[in-house]
């Protein structure tokens, strides 16, 4: 008698999946404000997220400052003649960011602009840029005309906003200042002061 035969387990094939195209790193130059006055506040984040499927990366964030912006503050960055800058080691998933808070000397149409540099584990060869760049509209303070006035503080790049008098306006100054008297005001007191004197010597 002849046995049947053994059944044989059915075959598979496994076939190749294309590799996933690695994530690029996201990049983001943020600002809260875009449209101020002279002297408001404008605070700027520079971020960057390493891709959860990327090694680890070598972070390096710049944020340059246009000419007529003064830094009133900074997180956690090095800087000086308007570029701000800090580098990190970031593992997959990780974001870092900087920030810096500015404010506007000068009325006008300025531009800021954020570099990012990155490389992934100790291959410089990786090494790649991205830029980033946001608008920021700064008007004039209304009913007055403003200057800025540069600082001799040790405040590097900070200055200082005042307000010109307006048109027509009269300044005081010398004594007359200093007493809250107007020019006409402080004749007036001058002629009585010296009556009382003529009438103190007559005694």
């Amino acid at each position: 008698m002849t046995c049947p035969p053994k059944p044989t387990a059915p075959e598979y094939t496994i076939k190749s999946v294309p590799p996933q195209e690695p994530g690029e790193v996201s990049t983001h130059l943020y600002g809260q404000i875009t449209e101020v006055l002279i002297g408001d506040p404008i605070i700027l984040n520079l971020s960057a997220v390493n891709p959860i499927m990327k090694p680890d990366m070598t972070l390096q964030l710049i944020l340059k400052i246009p000419s007529g912006m003064s830094v009133i503050s900074t997180v956690f960055v090095t800087g000086g003649a308007g570029q701000y800058t800090a580098t990190y080691e970031l593992k997959p998933g990780d974001i870092r960011n900087i920030e810096v808070q500015i404010m506007a000397n000068q009325a006008g149409e300025f531009t800021i602009n954020g570099d990012i540099n990155y490389y992934f584990g100790r291959d410089v060869s990786t090494a790649e840029g991205k830029s980033q760049s946001i608008e920021v509209s700064v008007k004039p303070v209304p009913g007055s005309s403003s200057v800025s006035i540069p600082s001799t503080t040790s405040n590097k790049g900070r200055g200082i906003t005042c307000a010109a008098p307006a048109p027509g306006s009269v300044q005081q100054s010398g004594l007359g200042s200093i007493l809250g008297l107007g020019p006409i005001g402080l004749i007036w007191g001058m002629m009585v002061g010296l009556y009382d004197y003529k009438r103190w010597r007559k005694r």
